[in-house]
């Protein structure tokens, strides 16, 4: 089931989330092709980190303190993507387990204060008794600073023969072998792995700068089964999503979601599923979830952009260009560059059956409301348009489709109903008119261009489709100029405006 991916921590528009996502390096390793590969190119890259750690320190080495290795997904500006990097509060949580301390008491004063009681201590007993992590630690140390001992004696105390003798020797070695033979006490252990940890802690900082610009790019390389990492993801957003409360927020984790449904959508009514966490996810069930958070959230907006559109944008441009975007404009009807949504329909049929109790008659409404949906898209799919565009206000629910002879045909797809919940629209008429008066017609009320016959309407009965491919087929004039007029003044928002 594996696909190939190029990027699949980027999709749809490239904007930070609300949010740092958390990875697991075992979870990474679950999911895959060639797990020893993968699993030595996530030591060597923790190797090249701690290294880089370990040249900041005074003592060149963070010796035998267990720090742990882990991931996160940031978003960097720099490349305006999405980013694996090494997750620099690892070191610190390692630091306040190391001292002792309780999570939920941890603060930088804390951690200073305990650091310099461990440079104080001079007893084993204490030593034991106040960090008794650290403690251990001294135990492994006092057992190598032995065998140290051992090797020099061999090189007949020649501490410059024991150096030389050391594989890869460098700097970095040597002073790690001075300052093993230094740690034959307590109290020559703490006074060193106190100033590590406090080293560590003050060139904190530089460590998270440089962790987040050397991003982890295995998964580029197509080592991941891409697949489950990608559900893995868009089940992290979907949770995301649920778990807060800011609709800005929700419509910044739902463009990867909807991009990556687009993307696979033949996998919809599938057995596709993802081992996940030990569980196995379906498709469909991820992909439902998507659905409930549309129909849950109608001030969401489904936007799918290719991230390229944003190649030549500032992070600052793309957010402010999709603030825009997302806001309500003043134009009666935007341009629809992609077509009906099969979201947007299926939730709409959705609030159109959920209170009917009847199994029988809810299943028969459902099928009635898909097939009027489907009879009237197909109609339009079939036929080739100038412009689509939605409309607002007065013709909410209604798309306009714009041909090539100046004729524009209003089909009202979906309505709402006194609670705001978006169904399919049943019993509408449609209304056929030109482009020269297209605006000015649909700045009146219904009732009013029904009363004044201000335009030409069919119902869906009998032979309508005829009738309405017919307006379509009929001579008149390319309708370019006159929409460039209705975009310009902003009574049509375009994307190219």
């Amino acid at each position: 089931m594996y696909t190939e991916k190029s990027d699949i921590l980027n999709k749809g528009v490239p904007i930070e989330l609300p949010n740092v996502i958390d990875t697991d390096i075992y979870m990474l390793l679950d999911y895959a092709i060639d797990r020893e590969k993968v699993e030595k190119e996530i030591n060597d890259f923790s190797t090249r980190m701690f290294n880089y750690m370990d040249t900041l320190l005074t003592h060149k080495s963070h010796r035998k303190l267990p720090f742990r290795s882990n991931f996160i997904i940031v978003y960097q500006n720099r490349t305006k993507s999405n980013e694996l990097v090494f997750d620099s509060k690892y070191i610190l949580w390692d630091m306040v387990r190391f001292l002792n301390i309780r999570n939920k008491e941890a603060s930088e004063e804390l951690v200073r204060k305990k650091i310099s009681q461990l440079s104080s201590i001079s007893a084993d007993g204490k030593l034991e008794r106040k960090f008794p992590k650290l403690y251990e630690i001294y135990l492994e140390e006092l057992e190598f600073s032995k065998e140290i001992q051992g090797y020099l004696r061999k090189h007949n105390g020649n501490i410059q023969s024991l150096k030389n003798s050391v594989v890869n020797h460098n700097e970095k070695s040597d002073i790690y072998i001075e300052d093993t033979l230094k740690i034959t006490n307590v109290k020559s252990f703490c006074k060193i792995y106190s100033s590590i940890l406090l080293d560590i802690l003050d060139h904190f900082q530089d460590y998270d700068r440089y962790f987040l610009t050397h991003p982890f790019d295995v998964y580029r390389n197509n080592s991941f089964i891409g697949d489950t990492l990608e559900a893995d993801i868009a089940l992290r957003y979907i949770d995301e999503i649920n778990n807060c409360d800011n609709l800005e927020d929700k419509q910044k984790y739902l463009y990867f979601l909807t991009s990556y449904f687009t993307e696979n959508r033949h996998w919809i009514h599938s057995d596709i599923g993802f081992k996940i966490h030990d569980k196995v996810v379906m498709f469909d069930d991820l992909y439902n979830s998507y659905i409930d958070i549309l129909v849950e959230n109608p001030g969401l907006k489904v936007i799918n952009y290719d991230r390229s559109e944003f190649d030549t944008f500032t992070p600052e441009e793309v957010e402010e260009y999709m603030k825009l975007e997302i806001n309500d404009a003043e134009a009666n009807w935007e341009f629809l560059e992609d077509g009906l949504e099969e979201e947007r329909a299926a939730r709409a049929i959705y609030n159109g059956i959920k209170n009917i109790k009847d199994p029988n008659r809810k299943e028969k409404t459902k099928e009635e409301l898909r097939n009027l949906y489907m009879e009237k898209k197909e109609l339009f799919d079939q036929t080739f348009n100038y412009r689509t565009v939605e409309g607002k206000n007065t013709f909410d629910g209604y798309l306009a489709f714009i041909y090539p002879n100046g004729k524009v045909i209003l089909e009202r797809f979906f309505e709402k109903r006194k609670d705001n919940s978006e169904v399919i629209a049943t019993d509408q008429a449609i209304y056929v008119m030109n482009i020269d008066e297209f605006y000015s017609l649909t700045n009146l009320s219904k009732s009013t261009i029904i009363r004044d016959k201000l335009c030409k309407r069919y119902i869906h009965k009998g032979n309508w489709q005829d009738k309405v491919l017919k307006e379509i087929s009929q001579v008149g004039y390319y309708p370019d100029e006159e929409y460039k007029q209705l975009v310009y003044s902003n009574k049509i928002k375009d994307i190219e405006s």
